[in-house]
């Protein structure tokens, strides 16, 4: 059976503490969490008490700028570390290949790779390559270093046929993001990615409770509900993507949304994870 992970910022509205959250993903049936929390030694005790698996972590850093908890993150099976995202010109994206470059170099002895996450933004036009900013990174990037976590959601928003890309760069996007969207955004949602607030300085876990990520979260689902429905209609090629991405080398598959149509978020999340596996059952 392939694996699903649920990424927690999924659970931030709900006010649940870590361990609450990933009690109910395993109740809903998840195999692992996309976690933003530290990995001391409490965290990977709840890993274990729910038999939870994780891959990818927001790097944390001590004083000296050096890694934290990586004997833990490697106990629980971290490969994949995030890094710079937000990149909508040439300048951006080729800043943001030099800053991956130097985080894979910097997780390569460990085993990690860095991650790069999109939204809308990094599909805009690279003037001076003749490309979208995300393939400006990925030609920058070396690939034993650094791959990509595609968000089909969004480059289906962005108007960006996600099995293109990932057949044009076979290996390079290693996490998928499952997320439902059908339509092209209004310019308002297209560049949902710059008008985001700013997160919370690196090595710090985003607070559901802080004002500003209340704001946030309330914005963006009375943006994204009219684009994300549910899951089963709205991702038309949903089979195809995932068939592609396992094809071409994709590791790690966590569903996410931004928009909720019902306010049970929690029933909304079971949906779309029953509708995911359904797929993969239908594919074989």
């Amino acid at each position: 059976m392939r694996k699903i992970y649920n990424t927690l910022y999924n659970f931030m509205a709900t006010g649940l503490p870590f361990e609450g959250q990933a009690k109910l993903s395993k109740e809903l049936g998840f195999d692992g969490l996309e976690a933003f929390a530290e990995f001391t030694d409490e965290t990977l005790e709840i890993f274990k008490k729910y038999d939870l698996e994780a891959m990818e972590a927001r790097a944390q850093y001590d004083d000296n700028g050096d890694f934290k908890h990586i004997e833990n993150m490697q106990k629980i099976g971290i490969k994949y570390i995030s890094g710079a995202e937000g990149y909508y010109d040439h300048d951006t994206a080729m800043k943001a290949a030099e800053q991956l470059n130097e985080l894979g170099k910097k997780g390569q002895p460990y085993g990690f790779i860095a991650d790069s996450h999109n939204h809308t933004g990094e599909f805009s036009f690279d003037e001076v390559d003749g490309c979208y900013c995300w393939e400006t990174v990925a030609k920058n990037t070396d690939p034993d270093l650094v791959c990509f976590k595609l968000d089909i959601g969004w480059s289906t928003i962005a108007g960006v046929d996600s099995n293109y890309l990932m057949k044009k760069y076979p290996g390079r996007v290693q996490l998928i993001h499952i997320k439902p969207a059908t339509a092209i955004g209004n310019p308002e949602t297209m560049n949902a990615g710059k008008q985001r607030f700013e997160r919370p300085a690196g090595g710090r876990r985003p607070d559901p409770n802080d004002p500003a990520m209340k704001e946030m979260m309330k914005q963006m689902n009375a943006r994204m509900v009219a684009f994300q429905g549910p899951m089963a209609d709205f991702v038309r090629d949903l089979k195809e993507i995932l068939d592609t991405a396992e094809a071409c080398g994709a590791k790690s598959f966590i569903i996410e949304r931004d928009g909720y149509y019902l306010e049970d978020r929690v029933e909304v999340i079971r949906q779309d994870l029953e509708t995911v596996r359904k797929v993969w059952a239908d594919l074989g």
